[in-house]
């Protein structure tokens, strides 16, 4: 409960003092989601030492609600808009991070971080190794997008992940 809201990066910030691990897994809960959380450790895991968040990513039917990035050829990101009203020039945030313990500090120095996507990713650019869920993912904060995921998620466990 928060009685004032602290928005994704200030609930990290006012948390902070409990992460105790090495690294952190956070996901936004509005998404549903489908994929090899093994696998997305691993790219943790084995990300390059300049890297200190692994990013989830996946293909978007709505670029203008989710924020938007393009990478290097290791997968790095390399330029990140939130929301773009004009153009899509890469694959969508997923909002599903592994965070290693330098990148909550950093977190930490940014005092006046309310959201992650708005106020901590454009600030991470060169830091952030990304790894692409092409089972499912879908982001489900609006009733359309319900909608839609009520579509087609029941079909999806049936891929082999």
């Amino acid at each position: 409960y928060e009685p004032k809201l602290l928005g994704t990066a200030g609930t990290i910030i006012e948390n902070s003092h409990r992460f105790s691990t090495k690294d952190i897994f956070i996901a936004h809960a509005d998404n549903l989601s489908y994929f090899n959380l093994n696998e997305f450790h691993q790219r943790h895991e084995f990300r390059p030492k300049y890297t200190t968040v692994t990013m989830m990513t996946f293909e978007t039917d709505s670029p203008s609600s989710c924020g938007i990035l393009s990478t290097n050829s290791d997968g790095v990101m390399t330029k990140y808009v939130e929301k773009p009203k004009d153009s899509f020039f890469g694959d969508a945030n997923g909002a599903t991070y592994f965070f290693s313990r330098e990148a909550i500090d950093e977190i930490l120095n940014l005092r006046d971080a309310k959201d992650i996507s708005k106020d901590v990713m454009p600030t991470f650019i060169g830091k952030v190794l990304t790894w692409k869920n092409t089972c499912y993912h879908r982001d489900i904060g609006t009733p359309e997008s319900l909608k839609k995921a009520n579509q087609e998620y029941p079909f999806i466990g049936k891929k082999k992940v």
